[in-house]
């Protein structure tokens, strides 16, 4: 789990941990996809609309669209590796 110690502020919540792992995941499989899978880049955009919502404070919504973009990638598409 993150180590938060050196956050100020209130702890964070289980959703905003929820959140950063999840966007945290995508970042490392765009990092390894993308070089590999041009086409992705459509995806990009959706993921900066999850971190602007994690960064507003929105994690339910961050969760929401991050769960999606997962779920277009996870779609099948031949030759892409799962999230």
């Amino acid at each position: 789990m993150f180590d938060t110690a050196h956050i100020a502020g209130p702890a964070p919540t289980q959703l905003q941990l929820q959140c950063a792992v999840i966007l945290l995941d995508l970042y490392g499989w765009l990092r390894a996809a993308l070089p590999r899978s041009p086409q992705l880049a459509g995806i990009v955009p959706l993921v900066v609309q999850a971190v602007r919502l994690y960064r507003a404070g929105q994690h339910e919504m961050c969760v929401a669209q991050a769960q999606s973009v997962i779920a277009i990638i996870n779609a099948g598409r031949p030759g892409v590796p799962p999230v």
